[in-house]
């Protein structure tokens, strides 16, 4: 019987942590318009749930959708009890976040290297920040093709806390966390700096770098200790006793790299501690330094590593000397690697273990290029001809292979390039020569979209439809395109069924420009009016692509329903600016809040007053209750805790502890009460009682 009261008891949490971040995933959706599902499915580090649905048309694009009936399963599965509260705010940008050190770009052809392991980093951040009940943003950034980096590192702004933290979900990628942030500064100007320019502020305690041990609990308590704990600035006047060196002291010692011996460093700081210490420079600011024995170690770890040969290069230096790209170089060199597996070998170089290639290896590649560069005298390569007559390449190929079955010896193919015989390009000239005189009727891409004004985005699609069965209907004349009066026929007829819109009918993006709103609102008005205003919404095709247009009349009720949605009524306060007057997080206000909405739901509305931001406001009764309660939070009675400060005096996370704690939940609701704690947010504390059967529990 037990067993059954827990299995519905899970069945009902599954259902509520549904609603939750369904709920979640609608309003990040809503404040983030440009936002997709798979992106916030990346962030909680959870693409597998991503399932791809039929087209709703034939013909159409499949959709995509969220499962989150499994992804809760698998949640509660593992005991994780809450849902995850999501971003305020996601921004995607166009740059590089952190850009790489000269050690993290790539070098070499690749091979050999395999690929960093995943870790969900962001969804445990997501997982904490809920816990601490707080909102933040974050930014998502991108990579560049020669980055060693697979995953792009995240910004999470946790505006409450004046902090920071730089997230990559990527094996080998430090977390870091700004402690401090001045009212000059600002995200980029710490996401611009490198990886070892940040280490740089380490010292002073500006920036904390957290390595990943492999268990997810012990990284949150360590990031969750840090957000909470309040910045401090330090300063080290001692300098370092004889024999303590510094990263950059080895790197110059041993001809090494700084994440080589970083490398070896880290897998010491765990159970020797002691080796590792801040000691101030004669310039500068205080740096780590490395005892004795670790320095020690790491020159013994490094004098045992094998150099590569003289002669020996890696795949870029091998293309750089030949003067070929490492792509065509390692194209080259996989073809002679069966049967000549001794010019191939990994040694050390920059750090990193990197395959190598021999000199006979490096000669063969040598001889491939210098042989690609003997083309007899007065052969040319298709792009060339075709060039000097003024054609497209494709009409030279096409008139060319003609006589490829008859003359295959007038065809060379050298690189990726064909070249034709003196003999053949004599012919291409003689047929292709009398192309230079435009005919009438002809004209040129653009005077054809002039002609029925029309843009180069409609009329340029429906000429590349025929030309594919019709080549000679386009020709090149001084640089330019030119079609023929056929092609130019086929386009006016084509024209037709692209209807004009009526005059004065707008499209809903120019509304959505003029009221600097969000698609998001114009399209949920739209769902409302659709039915009453069927006359009035069409579909039109005017620059190249299928648009929603609407009458004026739809037009003008739209813009009512807009400005109405920004009046805000006398007397109604937003919930920010109840979270600034009592220095505390949203989710308390809306918290306490939610006690009195469930009866009087019309004390809460949302007014839209900036561009893709909503704000929650309040009504005048509901402030007085909201700030009579907020008069009453206390602390907890002596002996009370949360399953975070049990988990530190007890060898388990606060997760599992949770697991033993909700077997009581049913019973002993007097066990379970929500008080203060010092961040001033409210956490579930477990009266004593409680805390001695989870500890009897543990025993046994």
């Amino acid at each position: 019987m037990p067993e059954r009261k827990i299995e519905n008891q899970d069945t009902n949490i599954s259902k509520k942590l549904q609603q939750q971040i369904q709920a979640e995933f609608l309003q990040v959706l809503e404040n983030n318009p440009g936002l997709h599902l798979p992106d916030i499915a990346k962030l909680l580090g959870a693409e597998e749930y991503l399932v791809q649905t039929e087209a709703k048309k034939k013909g159409g694009v499949p959709g995509i959708r969220f499962d989150i009936t499994s992804y809760i399963k698998e949640r509660v599965k593992q005991g994780k009890l809450e849902a995850i509260r999501l971003p305020q705010h996601i921004e995607q940008i166009n740059e590089v976040i952190i850009p790489p050190d000269e050690k993290e770009i790539i070098t070499g052809s690749g091979a050999g290297w395999e690929k960093p392991k995943f870790i969900p980093r962001t969804e445990y951040l997501m997982e904490l920040l809920s816990e601490l009940e707080t909102d933040y943003d974050v930014v998502i950034g991108t990579n560049t093709p020669e980055m060693m980096r697979g995953e792009s590192y995240q910004v999470f702004l946790l505006l409450d806390f004046n902090k920071i933290v730089f997230v990559n979900n990527e094996e080998g990628n430090a977390t870091f966390i700004i402690h401090h942030l001045e009212p000059e500064d600002s995200w980029e100007d710490y996401s611009d700096l490198t990886k070892d320019q940040l280490k740089q502020f380490t010292e002073s305690g500006l920036v904390t770098r957290i390595i990943f041990q492999g268990d997810s609990e012990e990284w949150k308590i360590k990031i969750e200790e840090l957000i909470l704990k309040p910045f401090e600035q330090r300063v080290n006047n001692e300098y370092a006793p004889k024999g303590w060196k510094t990263n950059y002291n080895l790197v110059k010692l041993l001809d090494s790299v700084t994440s080589r011996i970083e490398r070896i460093t880290n897998k010491y700081r765990t159970d020797h501690p002691e080796w590792f210490k801040n000691y101030k420079l004669k310039s500068g600011p205080a740096r780590e330094h490395f005892a004795p024995e670790l320095v020690k170690l790491i020159i013994k770890e490094i004098e045992e590593e094998i150099p590569p040969p003289q002669g020996w290069l890696t795949n870029r230096q091998t293309a750089e000397k030949i003067g070929i790209t490492h792509r065509t170089a390692k194209k080259w060199a996989d073809k002679l690697r069966e049967g000549n597996s001794d010019w191939f070998k990994f040694y050390f170089f920059r750090g990193k273990n990197i395959e190598f290639y021999a000199p006979e290896l490096i000669t063969k590649l040598k001889e491939q290029k210098e042989g690609l560069s003997n083309v007899e005298e007065g052969w040319i390569h298709n792009y060339e001809l075709s060039k000097s007559l003024g054609v497209d390449h494709s009409v030279t190929r096409q008139k060319a292979e003609k006589y490829r079955a008859e003359h295959p010896e007038w065809f060379r193919k050298i690189g990726r390039s064909i070249y034709y015989a003196p003999k053949l390009i004599q012919i291409l000239i003689d047929e292709i020569g009398n192309w230079q005189e435009i005919p009438a009727g002809w004209l040129s891409r653009t005077a054809v979209a002039k002609k029925f004004g029309r843009s180069r985005k409609i009329t340029d699609p429906i000429a590349k439809k025929y030309l594919k069965e019709h080549l000679g209907w386009h020709r090149q004349y001084g640089g330019y395109t030119y079609y023929s009066p056929e092609l130019i026929n086929h386009i006016q007829k084509d024209l037709k069924s692209y209807e004009m819109p009526p005059e004065n009918w707008i499209t809903l993006n120019s509304l959505i420009e003029k009221f600097n709103t969000s698609s998001f609102l114009i399209n949920k008005y739209m769902d409302s009016l659709k039915l009453e205003y069927e006359e009035e919404i069409g579909k039109f095709k005017l620059h190249g692509q299928e648009a929603d247009y609407i009458s004026p009349k739809l037009a003008k009720k739209l813009e009512e329903m807009i400005l109405e949605a920004r009046a805000v009524p006398e007397g109604w306060i937003a919930r920010e600016v109840l979270v600034q007057e009592y220095n505390t997080t949203r989710t308390t206000i809306s918290r306490i809040a939610k006690e009195f909405l469930d009866q009087n739901p019309e004390w809460q509305k949302k007014f839209r007053l900036e561009y893709k931001k909503k704000e929650l406001f309040y009504s005048p009764e509901l402030v007085s209750k909201i700030r009579k309660a907020m008069e009453k939070r206390i602390s907890p009675p002596d002996g009370w805790m949360t399953a975070r400060e049990l988990s530190r005096e007890l060898p388990v996370s606060s997760t599992t502890l949770k697991k033993y704690a909700y077997k009581y939940k049913s019973q002993h609701p007097e066990w379970f009460h929500k008080y203060q704690i010092e961040s001033r947010q409210m956490r579930e504390h477990y009266s004593p009682e409680l805390v001695a059967k989870i500890k009897e529990n543990l025993e046994k």
